[in-house]
Parts: structure tokens; sequence; C-alpha cells
């Protein structure tokens, strides 16, 4: 058989079926596809061929066209059967034992049973995803700090919404405080707005503290100068006095300080200081009264402060301190004031105007002479 040198290009190729549109473009914008359609175009030609060059050219460029186009479709089937391959390859991963329709639809369109089970698919996640339970979120009561877990959008979220709750997590409490368990906020023990707390509310007190002090040692040392037989420290003694009576206070004014004792302790013992300022000597029993009117306004201090230790150290403890914190001469004010002797013992030695006299022999005599003053004693002789 004599060899045919276009025996090749009369072969058919495999015809593309063109059912996959995604496919298609390829094929329209293959380079042999238009280069063969053009040239079967031109060996189509019905014009009169007047020369028999002219009709081989014809013949030639039909046949040429025609290879090409066969090229351009040999392309276009073989992309379309790994796209079919790959079709297949899909389909096996779908579970289509439930869907009969599905796997017949595959026998015909593979694509459309790949896209409808895709869809299917897809449908199916979305609705599990929606039967999942949300991650919850935080929702809580700001009056007691309560804190409940729910699930967003859900009506559990929406209930407590209504009854008050507010999204998210309760506030940190500031600095120096917490809240306890009834979401109420309390200060911190021992923190240093535990100290300034208490200090705010023992100001007043404390103020009551140091006059106490300075008038229990102005009582303490008076206790002292009243020992002093001679008189010479009389006059001190009623300058301790005053300083007891408004400890602080501008004790040197003698007539402000006279005018109080008048208004506190009555005219006449008042007079009595007066009397003692001029002349510089008081009576033994003028000086046992000043002491004891001193030891007086101490205790009456001393009183009102323990009276309000109680409440003070109920009010300090939940703090964290004690009245001691606070208080620096608390072992002062809580305890005894001791017991002293406001004239000293007396042997008719070194007697002075002003000073009892007794006999060296006798310590009880009778009250109206005991009681005398040596002015009246000796204005009594004459």
């Amino acid at each position: 058989m004599p060899h045919n040198p276009f025996h090749g290009l009369m072969q058919p190729g495999q015809r593309p079926s063109m059912q996959f549109q995604q496919l298609n473009q390829a094929y329209q914008s293959d380079p042999r596809r238009i280069l063969g359609q053009a040239l079967m175009g031109q060996g189509a030609s019905s014009a009169p061929v007047r020369t028999p060059l002219q009709g081989l050219g014809r013949l030639s460029s039909a046949l040429v066209g025609a290879y090409l186009q066969r090229k351009a479709g040999d392309a276009q089937a073989a992309r379309e059967d790994e796209f079919r391959t790959q079709i297949s390859g899909a389909l096996g991963n779908i579970d289509m034992s439930e869907t009969p329709m599905l796997a017949a639809l595959g026998g015909v369109d593979p694509l459309g049973a790949l896209t409808a089970g895709a869809s299917m698919e897809a449908s199916a996640a979305q609705a599990l995803a929606q039967r999942q339970p949300k991650a919850p979120v935080s929702m809580y009561l700001p009056d007691t700090r309560e804190v409940k877990l729910v699930e967003p959008g859900s009506m559990e979220q929406e209930q407590a919404a209504a009854q008050g709750f507010r999204l998210g997590n309760p506030p940190d409490a500031p600095t120096g405080f917490q809240y306890n368990q009834s979401g109420n906020l309390t200060i911190i023990p021992n923190s240093d707005q535990a100290f300034a707390r208490g200090e705010k509310f023992t100001k007043t007190p404390r103020e009551l503290e140091k006059k106490f002090d300075l008038a229990n040692t102005a009582f303490r040392e008076a206790t002292d100068l009243a020992q002093d037989a001679s008189g010479a420290s009389d006059a001190g003694l009623i300058y301790k006095f005053f300083s007891a009576l408004d400890p602080g206070g501008r004790v040197t004014d003698q007539e402000a300080m006279l005018a109080q004792t008048s208004a506190s302790l009555g005219q006449q013992f008042a007079q009595k200081l007066r009397q003692g300022l001029k002349s510089g000597l008081i009576a033994p029993e003028t000086r046992a009264e000043i002491v004891e009117t001193m030891r007086g306004l101490v205790t009456a201090r001393q009183d009102a402060l323990q009276k309000l230790m109680p409440s003070i150290e109920a009010q300090l403890k939940p703090l964290g301190f004690t009245p001691q914190t606070y208080f620096p001469f608390y072992n002062k004010f809580m305890g005894p004031l001791p017991t002293v002797a406001a004239t000293p013992s007396n042997n008719n030695q070194n007697i002075i105007p002003g000073q009892t006299i007794l006999p060296a022999d006798q310590t009880n005599l009778d009250p109206s002479i005991a009681n005398e003053s040596d002015s009246d004693l000796l204005g009594g002789i004459f």
C-alpha cells in the first residue's frame, strides 16, 4: 500500500463534549483552533480556481486547518477527561448512600451531582453549626456582683438582662478595698486606706486625749508643788491649776483664767486663787483644795475617754487596728490616777503664815481651832 503523507491529518480525533462551560473558554481561545478555522475557510472558498496551483493551495489550507482544529479538539477532550477524573474523585468523598437521586445524577451529570452534593454538605454543616451551643458569656448583677454564664442570643440572656444583669465581669475593687460575699464594698484590714479611715473618726477623741495628757501632767506637777510648805511654789501651783482647767490655753491671762474658774467652779474658789496670786501665798487647805479640784478635772477627762474607748475599739477592729495604734497615752488614761497627799506632814516646824498650827504632841485638835488660819488665830488672841 503506497504511503499517504496526509494519513495522520485525516485520522479522526476524539471530539470534545463541550459540556463543561468552565473549560470551553480555553478551547475557544486556543490559537490552533483559530488558525485552523481560518485556513479551512480559505480552503472552502467557492471562488473559481484559475490555476492548478491555486486549487492545490486551497486543498492544502483545508487540510492544515482541519489538522489544527483536530489538535485543538484533542486538547479540549484531554482537559475534559482530566476534569471528569477530578469530579469522580470529588464525588467519591461525598456520602450518597442516603441520596440515591444524587447517585443517579452522578452517572448522567457528574458536575451537576458534585455541585448538588457540595451544596447539600454545606447546608448540613451550617445546620450542625447552628445546633452546636455557642461559647457562653458572663453577665453580672451590680448590686450583689452575682455572675452567671449564658448562651449569646439565648432566651436566658434576655431574661438575665431584664433582671438587671450586665454583660461582662464585675469591676475590680478600688485600691485598699474588697467585695464581701454579699457584694458590698469593704475596706481591707491593715491597709493604708483602713489606717486613714481610723485617723478620720478618731480625730476628735485624739484631741481630747491631748488635753487629758496636758491636764494630767499639770496635775502630777501640782502634787509635787503642793508639798512645798514654804509657799514659794504657790503661784506655780495656781498656774498648774489653770493648765488643768484649760489645757493648751493662755494660762498667763490671769483675769481670763479666773473668770473661767469662777464660771466653772464658783466665785468663792476663784477668789481664793485671786488672793493667792496677789499675796504669793495660799493656805494649806487651799492647796489641798486646788489639787483635789485638779484631780476632779483630770478624772472627768479620763472618764470621758474611757467611755469612748469601747465604741472606738469596735470601730477599729474591722480595720485591723486597736486604740493603742492611735492613742499614744492610752495606758495613762485607762489606768487609775494616783492618790497623793496634798499637804506635807505637819510637825509644827517651819511654820509659815496661812499654815494650820498643830502642837508637837497633838495631832487632833478641835475643828474650830484646827481649821483656823494663822491670821484668824492671831485676830482671836488680840
